[in-house]
């Protein structure tokens, strides 16, 4: 049973040489975080390199959902 919710972000900064590999982690907390330590992923992936748009729009629902939940981000 989930109940901590969590909004997974992995993002590079367009200021540094990009890793490459940070979307692989994050698709694998996402998979993995519901049966280990029974948290409940926001939203319908992990969000990979969003715009600043989209990020606020993204942790702003998560927040909105996390207080329906009467839980903590």
């Amino acid at each position: 049973m989930a109940e901590r919710p969590a909004l997974i972000v992995a993002s590079e900064c367009a200021a540094f040489p990009r890793l490459g590999f940070t979307g692989e982690p994050a698709v694998a907390l996402y998979t993995t975080f519901p049966t280990v330590g029974h948290w409940l992923p926001i939203g319908d992936g992990p969000l990979l390199d969003p715009t600043f748009t989209e990020l606020e729009r993204r942790i702003k629902a998560a927040f909105q959902q996390a207080d329906e939940l009467g839980a903590a981000l």
